[in-house]
């Protein structure tokens, strides 16, 4: 029977079991653990490799409880694998032959147990662990020693006594705080959980190898020098991999993503290993060794999602089921359309961007479903120059329903490219739309007084756009369809209908630019460059377009917003009523007087003054040129039934020809 050994020696909560062993052997007989395990009759490989046998040894040695004893020992499992702290570990993330400590912890067990005292040299748990690198007590480096038999990586005080580790110099330590994967490893040996949900579903082998080998390709790139690593060097990597690891596979997926786009597609030779380099090799690799775990599943979904990848093509190791993404390469074997097409067409709707000229066609890439659903479309659309054909109206209203959204091209269309050739209107959305306008129209086979073709109502101060939205809007209840033919120009409209809601449209105070020119006594040409915002914010503001949608026309001016600008400005027309004179002699006295226009009149093609100065002048410039007048006597003018609001109006002064 087995007897506890005394004096008794506590064991650590942050001790190796193992270590613990080997410092009994140095207490109690003086030897190494090798010959301790003979003292005691214990074979070395069960030792070594946490044995059953080993625990209960160990309990009744230590006088310790066996729980503890097993919870703290590295234990080889049938699967070559090793429990310790109820977390199962792969050889890659423990060291067998090495061992590794902190210079400053070992300083401070000698100083609390003194310099000739035996077995003060406690083995940490936490040094076995490959991830960690240095110290979580006083955040220098580890020191690193190996071991030439795996017995020996037990025990730390025979490894370290020949180096003269007890002397000062050979204490000294580089400062290096641990880094987010060691803290992850340490606080979940530690039991902590709900670190990241990600990581903590799988091992932690997998889970650290997955930062190690994402960090490596975000750091250095595909062509990264691993094989030069260091230690430090493998925990750096590991933290820039962990912060992205730590959200989950959707933030490795778009972190993948990014560095697909950053590799450059130029080349038509940059598949998923030139552009992924350590990670898709290793993974390769990986696949004849058992798997490295989720993060597989992850770099796979990566690549599907991001290079063009056809069905039935494997990838890590699995068969693609369904197709992801289109390059133009790909989709012109699908669809057998020309690829420069494709590609003009792939520009056109955004999928590639403007600037990839020089792009590899097998390089972008954009959705497989939605790209082949828009070719299919494409393949049975006309330009906008055949509508007018097909729907049965002018090119003018062509315009007018496409300016209002009636409907749509499938692929953009710039401004000013409107009646051109341009342009993909499905066939299919046009006969929806026709059959929308149709539907429950009454039909009648001959024409009737009283109502007017589509052309005639936009005719009668309004425009399609306008006559549309009424009738979709259902204002326009008494429309009925030629002979039943569902075309727009078979559409006959109540002409009393359209005169009532043209009356009511026109109840309001929005004004179009022409209207305004006569008030502000500027030219229509002028009025525009005061709506632009080609040179900062105008000085003249258009009403909302969502306002006027349905308003014939598409730039209006609201009734405060041309009083705002008379309270504040004066353009050459209204100066010159201000003077009394024509415009030209009043901008020469405004000169004169040191007046200046407050934007240069070559942008705006005319002259705009503040309505303060202009007023300080003319006042001055009144006094001197009118005669005295009673006061109770009326003013004369040329015309004496016309007032100022008036002038306003029709832009024309009594005294003035503009």
């Amino acid at each position: 029977m087995t007897v506890c050994l005394e004096p008794y020696i506590p064991c650590h909560d942050d001790e190796l079991s193992q270590g613990f062993f080997a410092r009994l052997g140095s207490i109690h007989a003086g030897v190494s653990a090798s010959r301790f395990c003979s003292f005691v009759d214990t074979d070395r490989t069960a030792f070594r490799n946490g044995s059953d046998q080993f625990i209960d040894l160990m309990a009744q040695l230590s006088g310790v409880a066996r729980e503890k004893i097993s919870y703290n020992t590295i234990k080889l499992l049938d699967d070559g694998s090793f429990l310790l702290r109820g977390e199962i570990l792969a050889m890659s993330v423990l060291r067998r032959t090495q061992v590794q400590y902190c210079p400053e912890c070992v300083r401070t067990d000698s100083n609390e147990i003194g310099p000739e005292g035996a077995g003060h040299f406690r083995q940490r748990w936490i040094w076995q662990l490959r991830p960690v690198v240095s110290c979580p007590i006083h955040c220098v480096t580890m020191t690193t020693v190996d071991a030439r038999y795996g017995v020996d990586a037990f025990d730390l005080e025979k490894l370290i006594e020949p180096s003269g580790i007890r002397t000062e110099g050979a204490l000294m330590s580089l400062p290096h705080p641990p880094g987010v994967t060691q803290n992850y490893v340490v606080n979940r040996m530690d039991g902590v959980s709900n670190q990241s949900p990600w990581l903590d579903g799988q091992g932690i082998a997998d889970g650290v190898r997955a930062c190690e080998m994402i960090g490596s390709l975000l750091v250095d790139g595909p062509q990264a020098a691993i094989k030069d690593y260091t230690a430090t060097d493998w925990a750096a990597v590991g933290d820039a991999g962990f912060e992205v690891c730590s959200k989950g596979a959707e933030a490795i997926r778009s972190a993948l993503r990014t560095v697909r786009i950053n590799s450059g597609r130029t080349s038509g030779r940059t598949g998923p290993q030139a552009v992924f380099g350590h990670l898709y090799n290793s993974i390769k690799k990986s696949e004849r060794e058992g798997g490295l775990g989720p993060i597989v599943d992850v770099v796979r979904d990566a690549i599907v999602e991001n290079f063009a990848i056809g069905v039935g093509e494997t990838v890590l190791g699995k068969v693609v089921p369904e197709r992801k993404v289109h390059s133009v390469n790909s989709l012109t074997r699908a669809t057998k359309t020309h690829k420069y097409r494709l590609y003009r067409l792939a520009r056109t709707m955004g999928m590639i961007p403007e600037t990839a000229d020089q792009a590899a066609f097998n390089q972008w890439v954009f959705p497989a479903e939605e790209a082949e659903r828009l070719i299919e479309k494409i393949e049975n659309s006309i330009p906008q120059n055949l509508v007018m054909k097909f729907l049965g109206c002018t090119i003018t209203q062509v315009e007018h329903l496409v300016r209002n959204d009636f409907i749509r091209s499938i692929t953009p269309i710039s401004e000013g490219q409107v009646g051109q050739m341009r342009g993909n209107f499905n066939r299919d959305d046009l006969n929806g739309f026709l059959e929308c306008i149709c539907r429950n129209l009454s039909v009648v086979s001959t024409e009737t007084d009283g109502y007017i073709s589509l052309s005639g109502a936009s005719r009668m101060r309004t425009d399609t756009g306008q006559v549309m939205g009424w009738f979709l809007d259902g204002k326009l209840s008494k429309t009925y369809l030629l002979r039943g033919v569902q075309r727009l120009d078979h559409l006959r409209f109540c002409h009393a209908e359209v005169t009532g809601q043209i009356d009511e449209a026109q109840d309001h105070d929005y004004h179009r630019l022409f209207s305004v020119s006569l008030m502000l006594g500027a030219s229509l040409t002028a009025i525009k460059r005061l709506t632009s915002r080609e040179n900062g914010a105008p000085l003249l503001a258009l009403v909302d377009p969502e306002k006027c949608k349905n308003l014939p026309g598409s730039a209006y001016v609201s009734a405060a917003q041309i009083e705002r600008f008379k309270a504040k400005y004066l353009t050459s027309g209204l100066v010159g009523r201000e003077f009394g004179i024509n415009s030209a002699s009043a901008r020469r006295i405004l000169k004169q007087a040191g007046i200046l226009p407050v934007v240069d009149p070559a942008l705006l093609k005319t002259f705009v003054y503040l309505r303060e100065d202009v007023l300080s002048v003319a006042s001055v410039f009144a006094a001197q040129t009118l005669p005295a007048k009673d006061p109770n006597e009326t003013c004369q003018t040329l015309d004496a039934g016309r007032t100022f609001d008036e002038d306003n109006k029709i832009g024309e002064s009594d005294a003035s020809i503009l």
